[in-house]
């Protein structure tokens, strides 16, 4: 069975974004994202606002191939 996403409220989340644990993500959109997400909290933007945008890559890029192995680091 595939790994399945987190909600947008679960822990890990904020974890990634607040830089507490840094997994280590494949797929180039998601690496991306993490950095611009990390930033925008830094500036101001809420856990919940950009753990909602970090999720979004992921939904956006459940069929690339290396995104389920990116889930599964989650």
């Amino acid at each position: 069975m595939a790994a399945q996403l987190p909600l947008v409220s679960d822990p890990v989340w904020g974890k990634i974004i607040t830089g507490s644990t840094n997994p280590n993500f494949s797929h180039l959109a998601v690496k991306m994202t993490v950095k611009k997400v990390q930033m925008g909290h830094k500036t101001g933007k809420s856990i919940a606002e950009c753990a909602a945008e970090l999720r979004g890559v992921f939904e956006q890029n459940s069929t690339a191939p290396n995104i389920k192995k990116d889930i599964e680091a989650l």
